[in-house]
Protein backbone atom coordinates (compact mmCIF):
# COMPACT_ATOMS: atom_id res chain seq x y z
CA UNK A 1 0.00 0.00 0.00
CA UNK A 2 2.90 2.32 0.74
CA UNK A 3 4.34 1.66 -2.72
CA UNK A 4 0.96 2.30 -4.30
CA UNK A 5 0.61 5.54 -2.36
CA UNK A 6 4.03 6.80 -3.38
CA UNK A 7 3.48 5.70 -6.97
CA UNK A 8 0.05 7.28 -7.03
CA UNK A 9 1.31 10.61 -5.71
CA UNK A 10 4.22 10.59 -8.15
CA UNK A 11 1.90 9.87 -11.03
CA UNK A 12 -0.52 12.50 -9.81
CA UNK A 13 2.25 15.08 -9.78
CA UNK A 14 3.21 14.11 -13.30
CA UNK A 15 -0.40 14.33 -14.42
CA UNK A 16 -0.89 17.75 -12.85
CA UNK A 17 2.31 18.91 -14.55
CA UNK A 18 0.89 17.65 -17.82
CA UNK A 19 -2.30 19.58 -17.26
CA UNK A 20 -0.40 22.73 -16.35
CA UNK A 21 1.76 22.36 -19.44
CA UNK A 22 -1.30 22.14 -21.66
CA UNK A 23 -2.67 25.47 -20.48
CA UNK A 24 -2.05 28.75 -22.23
CA UNK A 25 -1.19 27.25 -25.60
CA UNK A 26 -1.04 29.83 -28.36
CA UNK A 27 -3.19 28.67 -31.24
CA UNK A 28 -3.24 30.22 -34.69
CA UNK A 29 -6.28 32.22 -35.67
CA UNK A 30 -8.79 30.63 -38.03
CA UNK A 31 -7.75 33.15 -40.67
CA UNK A 32 -4.26 31.58 -40.57
CA UNK A 33 -5.43 27.98 -40.91
CA UNK A 34 -6.32 25.98 -43.99
CA UNK A 35 -9.49 23.90 -44.11
CA UNK A 36 -11.44 21.61 -46.43
CA UNK A 37 -15.21 21.72 -46.81
CA UNK A 38 -17.09 18.55 -47.75
CA UNK A 39 -20.69 19.15 -48.81
CA UNK A 40 -22.43 15.77 -48.79
CA UNK A 41 -25.41 17.21 -50.69
CA UNK A 42 -23.17 17.87 -53.72
CA UNK A 43 -21.21 14.61 -53.66
CA UNK A 44 -22.06 12.19 -56.49
CA UNK A 45 -19.97 9.31 -55.16
CA UNK A 46 -17.53 9.20 -58.08
CA UNK A 47 -14.57 8.61 -55.71
CA UNK A 48 -12.27 10.74 -57.85
CA UNK A 49 -10.96 12.26 -54.60
CA UNK A 50 -10.05 8.81 -53.32
CA UNK A 51 -8.10 7.98 -56.48
CA UNK A 52 -6.36 11.38 -56.51
CA UNK A 53 -5.24 10.96 -52.90
CA UNK A 54 -3.75 7.57 -53.64
CA UNK A 55 -1.97 8.76 -56.77
CA UNK A 56 -0.51 11.96 -55.32
CA UNK A 57 0.79 10.25 -52.17
CA UNK A 58 2.07 7.25 -54.15
CA UNK A 59 0.29 4.74 -51.93
CA UNK A 60 0.58 1.07 -52.70
CA UNK A 61 -2.36 -0.64 -54.44
CA UNK A 62 -4.23 -3.15 -52.30
CA UNK A 63 -6.36 -6.14 -53.21
CA UNK A 64 -9.94 -5.76 -52.03
CA UNK A 65 -12.55 -8.46 -51.54
CA UNK A 66 -15.86 -6.74 -50.89
CA UNK A 67 -17.83 -5.76 -54.03
CA UNK A 68 -19.88 -2.58 -54.07
CA UNK A 69 -19.39 1.12 -53.51
CA UNK A 70 -17.31 0.92 -50.32
CA UNK A 71 -14.21 -0.53 -51.89
CA UNK A 72 -11.84 -0.50 -50.11
CA UNK A 73 -14.11 -0.70 -47.11
CA UNK A 74 -11.65 0.64 -44.55
CA UNK A 75 -8.76 3.07 -44.28
CA UNK A 76 -5.26 1.63 -43.90
CA UNK A 77 -1.61 2.60 -44.24
CA UNK A 78 -2.15 2.55 -48.01
CA UNK A 79 -5.63 4.14 -48.01
CA UNK A 80 -5.69 7.62 -46.50
CA UNK A 81 -9.08 8.66 -47.83
CA UNK A 82 -12.17 6.58 -48.51
CA UNK A 83 -15.81 7.27 -49.27
CA UNK A 84 -18.61 5.74 -47.20
CA UNK A 85 -22.12 5.14 -48.45
CA UNK A 86 -25.25 4.86 -46.34
CA UNK A 87 -28.95 4.51 -46.99
CA UNK A 88 -30.78 6.67 -44.45
CA UNK A 89 -34.52 6.59 -43.94
CA UNK A 90 -35.89 10.12 -44.31
CA UNK A 91 -39.35 11.54 -43.67
CA UNK A 92 -40.64 10.68 -47.13
CA UNK A 93 -38.00 8.54 -48.80
CA UNK A 94 -34.74 6.64 -48.46
CA UNK A 95 -31.76 8.94 -48.90
CA UNK A 96 -28.37 7.92 -50.24
CA UNK A 97 -25.68 9.74 -48.32
CA UNK A 98 -21.97 9.83 -49.10
CA UNK A 99 -19.39 10.76 -46.49
CA UNK A 100 -15.66 11.39 -46.76
CA UNK A 101 -13.41 9.62 -44.24
CA UNK A 102 -9.86 10.79 -43.65
CA UNK A 103 -7.90 12.67 -41.00
CA UNK A 104 -9.98 15.58 -39.72
CA UNK A 105 -6.97 17.70 -38.59
CA UNK A 106 -8.56 18.45 -35.24
CA UNK A 107 -8.27 21.81 -33.50
CA UNK A 108 -7.32 20.00 -30.28
CA UNK A 109 -5.93 16.67 -31.57
CA UNK A 110 -6.65 13.77 -29.22
CA UNK A 111 -3.75 11.88 -30.83
CA UNK A 112 -1.33 14.67 -29.95
CA UNK A 113 -2.40 14.63 -26.29
CA UNK A 114 -1.42 10.97 -25.81
CA UNK A 115 1.83 10.86 -27.83
CA UNK A 116 4.64 10.09 -25.34
CA UNK A 117 7.50 11.26 -27.59
CA UNK A 118 6.14 14.54 -28.94
CA UNK A 119 6.13 13.07 -32.43
CA UNK A 120 2.72 14.52 -33.29
CA UNK A 121 2.41 18.26 -33.75
CA UNK A 122 -0.03 20.82 -35.15
CA UNK A 123 1.38 23.19 -37.73
CA UNK A 124 0.53 26.92 -37.57
CA UNK A 125 -1.60 26.41 -40.70
CA UNK A 126 -3.82 23.90 -38.83
CA UNK A 127 -2.48 20.71 -40.39
CA UNK A 128 -1.72 17.85 -37.97
CA UNK A 129 1.45 15.98 -38.86
CA UNK A 130 4.28 13.97 -37.32
CA UNK A 131 8.00 14.17 -36.64
CA UNK A 132 8.77 10.90 -38.41
CA UNK A 133 12.04 10.32 -36.56
CA UNK A 134 10.36 10.52 -33.14
CA UNK A 135 7.60 7.94 -33.71
CA UNK A 136 8.43 4.48 -32.35
CA UNK A 137 5.09 2.80 -32.93
CA UNK A 138 3.49 2.75 -29.47
CA UNK A 139 0.03 2.87 -31.15
CA UNK A 140 -1.34 5.29 -28.50
CA UNK A 141 -2.45 7.79 -31.14
CA UNK A 142 -4.12 5.07 -33.17
CA UNK A 143 -6.16 3.92 -30.19
CA UNK A 144 -7.04 7.46 -29.10
CA UNK A 145 -8.12 8.81 -32.50
CA UNK A 146 -11.94 9.08 -32.49
CA UNK A 147 -12.04 8.77 -36.28
CA UNK A 148 -9.76 5.69 -36.63
CA UNK A 149 -7.68 7.28 -39.38
CA UNK A 150 -4.11 6.60 -38.17
CA UNK A 151 -2.08 3.51 -39.12
CA UNK A 152 1.45 2.32 -38.45
CA UNK A 153 3.51 1.67 -41.57
CA UNK A 154 6.00 -1.07 -40.74
CA UNK A 155 8.10 -0.27 -43.80
CA UNK A 156 8.46 3.42 -43.01
CA UNK A 157 8.59 2.91 -39.25
CA UNK A 158 6.06 5.58 -38.28
CA UNK A 159 2.34 6.32 -38.26
CA UNK A 160 0.79 7.60 -41.49
CA UNK A 161 -2.47 9.32 -42.46
CA UNK A 162 -3.84 12.17 -44.59
CA UNK A 163 -1.53 15.20 -44.49
CA UNK A 164 -3.96 17.55 -46.30
CA UNK A 165 -1.40 17.61 -49.13
CA UNK A 166 0.70 20.26 -47.36
CA UNK A 167 3.40 19.55 -49.96
CA UNK A 168 0.96 20.80 -52.62
CA UNK A 169 -0.28 23.71 -50.50
CA UNK A 170 3.28 24.94 -50.04
CA UNK A 171 3.52 25.12 -53.85
CA UNK A 172 0.33 27.19 -54.09
CA UNK A 173 -1.85 24.23 -55.11
CA UNK A 174 -5.05 22.83 -53.62
CA UNK A 175 -5.10 19.37 -52.00
CA UNK A 176 -5.34 16.65 -54.66
CA UNK A 177 -8.82 15.55 -53.55
CA UNK A 178 -10.21 19.08 -53.80
CA UNK A 179 -8.68 19.81 -57.18
CA UNK A 180 -10.06 16.57 -58.62
CA UNK A 181 -13.66 16.81 -57.34
CA UNK A 182 -15.93 17.32 -60.39
CA UNK A 183 -19.14 18.18 -58.52
CA UNK A 184 -17.96 20.99 -56.26
CA UNK A 185 -18.52 18.91 -53.13
CA UNK A 186 -15.02 19.78 -51.91
CA UNK A 187 -13.74 23.32 -51.33
CA UNK A 188 -10.46 24.58 -49.92
CA UNK A 189 -9.67 27.84 -48.14
CA UNK A 190 -9.05 29.54 -44.82
CA UNK A 191 -10.90 27.96 -41.91
CA UNK A 192 -12.96 31.02 -41.01
CA UNK A 193 -14.15 31.35 -44.62
CA UNK A 194 -14.89 27.63 -44.94
CA UNK A 195 -16.96 27.68 -41.74
CA UNK A 196 -18.94 30.69 -42.99
CA UNK A 197 -19.62 28.90 -46.28
CA UNK A 198 -20.65 25.71 -44.47
CA UNK A 199 -23.07 27.49 -42.14
CA UNK A 200 -24.64 29.41 -45.01
CA UNK A 201 -25.11 26.22 -46.99
CA UNK A 202 -26.63 24.47 -43.96
CA UNK A 203 -29.16 27.27 -43.57
CA UNK A 204 -30.10 27.00 -47.24
CA UNK A 205 -30.83 23.28 -47.07
CA UNK A 206 -32.03 23.09 -43.46
CA UNK A 207 -29.05 20.85 -42.73
CA UNK A 208 -26.22 20.39 -40.28
CA UNK A 209 -22.57 21.40 -39.91
CA UNK A 210 -19.89 19.22 -38.33
CA UNK A 211 -16.48 20.31 -37.07
CA UNK A 212 -17.06 24.06 -36.90
CA UNK A 213 -16.59 24.35 -33.13
CA UNK A 214 -13.95 26.82 -32.02
CA UNK A 215 -12.23 24.59 -29.45
CA UNK A 216 -12.86 20.96 -30.36
CA UNK A 217 -13.68 21.39 -34.03
CA UNK A 218 -11.69 20.33 -37.08
CA UNK A 219 -10.03 21.70 -40.16
CA UNK A 220 -12.21 19.42 -42.27
CA UNK A 221 -15.76 20.77 -42.11
CA UNK A 222 -18.85 18.83 -43.22
CA UNK A 223 -22.32 19.85 -44.38
CA UNK A 224 -25.15 17.32 -44.57
CA UNK A 225 -28.94 17.10 -44.68
CA UNK A 226 -28.71 14.17 -42.25
CA UNK A 227 -27.75 14.48 -38.55
CA UNK A 228 -24.15 13.36 -38.20
CA UNK A 229 -24.84 10.87 -35.40
CA UNK A 230 -26.80 8.86 -37.97
CA UNK A 231 -23.72 8.83 -40.20
CA UNK A 232 -21.49 7.42 -37.44
CA UNK A 233 -19.50 10.56 -36.63
CA UNK A 234 -18.12 10.78 -33.06
CA UNK A 235 -19.82 13.09 -30.59
CA UNK A 236 -18.13 16.16 -29.14
CA UNK A 237 -17.26 14.29 -25.91
CA UNK A 238 -15.11 11.81 -27.83
CA UNK A 239 -13.12 14.65 -29.40
CA UNK A 240 -11.84 16.07 -26.11
CA UNK A 241 -8.08 15.40 -25.58
CA UNK A 242 -7.25 12.86 -22.88
CA UNK A 243 -5.45 15.35 -20.63
CA UNK A 244 -8.41 17.72 -20.58
CA UNK A 245 -10.99 14.95 -20.18
CA UNK A 246 -9.04 13.35 -17.32
CA UNK A 247 -8.50 16.72 -15.66
CA UNK A 248 -12.25 17.33 -15.71
CA UNK A 249 -12.94 13.90 -14.23
CA UNK A 250 -10.38 14.42 -11.44
CA UNK A 251 -11.91 17.78 -10.52
CA UNK A 252 -15.45 16.39 -10.53
CA UNK A 253 -14.63 13.21 -8.60
CA UNK A 254 -12.28 14.83 -6.09
CA UNK A 255 -9.38 13.20 -4.25
CA UNK A 256 -10.54 9.61 -4.74
CA UNK A 257 -10.66 10.05 -8.46
CA UNK A 258 -7.25 11.70 -8.42
CA UNK A 259 -5.69 8.85 -6.47
CA UNK A 260 -7.28 6.12 -8.57
CA UNK A 261 -6.42 7.69 -11.90
CA UNK A 262 -2.88 8.50 -10.81
CA UNK A 263 -2.27 4.99 -9.52
CA UNK A 264 -3.69 3.49 -12.69
CA UNK A 265 -1.49 5.73 -14.84
CA UNK A 266 1.58 4.85 -12.77
CA UNK A 267 1.14 1.08 -12.95
CA UNK A 268 0.13 1.18 -16.59
CA UNK A 269 3.44 2.89 -17.32
CA UNK A 270 5.37 0.38 -15.19
CA UNK A 271 3.88 -2.63 -16.97
CA UNK A 272 4.32 -1.04 -20.39
CA UNK A 273 7.94 -0.12 -19.66
CA UNK A 274 8.67 -3.64 -18.42
CA UNK A 275 7.29 -5.18 -21.61
CA UNK A 276 9.43 -2.81 -23.72
CA UNK A 277 12.58 -3.70 -21.78
CA UNK A 278 11.84 -7.41 -22.21
CA UNK A 279 11.62 -6.96 -25.97
CA UNK A 280 14.88 -5.03 -26.01
CA UNK A 281 16.62 -7.74 -23.97
CA UNK A 282 15.37 -10.42 -26.36
CA UNK A 283 16.88 -8.56 -29.32
CA UNK A 284 20.22 -8.07 -27.53
CA UNK A 285 20.63 -11.73 -26.51
CA UNK A 286 22.77 -13.42 -29.22
CA UNK A 287 21.05 -16.34 -30.94
CA UNK A 288 22.84 -19.42 -32.23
Amino acid sequence: MKLIGIGGLSAASALLYLFKGSEGKTLSKDSDKWAILFDATKCVGCKACQAACKEWNQLEPIKTQKPGFENPEHLSKDVWLTMKFKEIEGKKEIKWVYSRWACMHCEEPVCLSVCPTGAIYKRPDGIVWIHEDRCFGCYYCMVACPYNVRFFDETKGYVVKCKMCFDRIEQGLEPACVETCPSGALEFGKRNEIIATARKRAREIGGYVYGDEEKYGNSVIYVSEIPFEKLGFPSLERRIPATEALSKILVEKGGLGLFGAAALAFFSFVFWRRSVLKEVMKKEIPRK
